[in-house]
């Protein structure tokens, strides 16, 4: 597998990429012929990619735990109340 990362700069400033984090493609499709080499890059398995990239976890935010609890309540009241 070859992997290409992209890093876009501006005309008026090339002092560093205007992406962060850069994007990394995939190389796939290559062709070869005598007189040129073509591939199709390609953005692999976006899908399973975390967005926003932050784990909402009790550890880092204490609400958390509340909204947990009031939702387990919520539903342990409706399973109650439907029989």
């Amino acid at each position: 597998m070859i992997e290409m990362t992209y890093r876009p700069y501006l005309s008026n400033d090339l002092t560093c990429p205007q992406m962060n984090p850069p994007i990394t493609l995939v190389i796939t499709d290559i062709t070869v012929d005598i007189m040129k080499i073509s591939a199709t890059a390609r953005m692999m398995d976006i899908g399973n990619k975390s967005f926003p990239n932050i784990n909402y976890t009790t550890k880092n935010y204490a609400s958390l735990t509340r909204l947990v609890i009031d939702s387990l309540l919520v539903i342990i009241y409706i399973s109650i109340k439907n029989k």
